[in-house]
């Protein structure tokens, strides 16, 4: 069977991995019309067809895949610089690869597998010189039109991650050279957050107003969560420890990421152990 690119780099891409697993393919140029092409012949006797199938469709998943997500970007979307259109990129792949769910639940679901798998599969039933890049235009024109889709989700995703890195940054901004008020802030989320010193005392929500820097909420009134995270800037503890079962949840985040190595992360039940403690050291001495 015989191939022919566009090319040079799919050509070589494809040579390349099918010669790491068997040498059944053989690279060489040619014109046709004054117009260069490249040309993958392999030997059927050296490979089986699942081999083949396999590595061809390493190649749009690998290979391809990527540079229709770059390419997208930046002719549909104009993204020109290349770090964005990478970080985008990322996204997208993350979606297919099923570890951005709350995103791909947004559109309808491709089973990116099955599309590329369907789509190779007759490529091998033709015993002439097959142009790939033909193939790929009428095959998989769908599924490049999908992947627009993708793209336009992750660039959404992209810009609100941006925006919350300014945020965090501008929080952190604030956070410089601030004094404490407090050494140590406990935060116990159960139902709802309720603050405690150091000494498992709790802070009642009108002492937290009166630390309350009320220049966050005007200035940011959009960004700056007044119940948890503005109370936390105000004071600015030298250490916050907070006690929660779900550490991936959204605000738990975001609070590490403002207040960095300021803060340890606990178990709720660890929370009742550490007062019983100190109660009963307080009691004994």
């Amino acid at each position: 069977m015989e191939f022919t690119f566009k090319s040079f780099h799919d050509a070589i891409w494809l040579h390349e991995h099918l010669y790491k697993m068997t040498k059944a393919s053989h690279y060489c140029e040619t014109s046709i019309q004054n117009q260069k092409q490249f040309v993958l012949k392999i030997d059927m006797n050296k490979i089986s067809l699942n081999h083949l199938e396999k590595a061809f469709i390493d190649f749009i998943k690998r290979k391809k895949r990527n540079d229709w997500i770059q390419e997208i970007l930046k002719n549909h979307f104009f993204y020109e610089e290349e770090f964005e259109r990478i970080q985008i990129g990322e996204i997208v792949s993350e979606m297919l690869n099923g570890k951005r769910q709350e995103l791909t639940a947004l559109l309808n679901k491709t089973n990116d597998m099955n599309t590329i798998e369907q789509a190779v599969r007759p490529l091998f039933e033709q015993s002439a010189r097959i142009s790939f890049d033909s193939f790929l235009t009428f095959r998989l024109k769908n599924y490049y039109e999908d992947l627009i889709s993708y793209v336009e989700i992750a660039i959404d995703e992209y810009k609100m991650e941006q925006d919350y890195q300014v945020y965090i940054q501008m929080l952190r901004d604030y956070l410089q050279g601030k004094a404490p008020k407090r050494e140590i802030v406990r935060i116990y989320f159960s139902n709802h957050r309720v603050f405690y010193d150091g000494d498992f005392e709790q802070i009642s929500d009108e002492v937290l107003n009166r630390y309350l820097d009320r220049r966050l909420l005007i200035n940011h009134p959009i960004y700056v969560d007044s119940n948890t995270i503005a109370p936390l800037l105000s004071i600015a503890p030298a250490a916050i420890i907070l006690y929660t079962d779900h550490p991936e949840q959204g605000l738990i985040r975001t609070i590490k990421n403002i207040f960095e190595e300021r803060v340890a992360i606990y178990p709720k039940s660890t929370f009742l152990e550490g007062r019983s403690l100190l109660k009963s050291g307080e009691s004994s001495s």
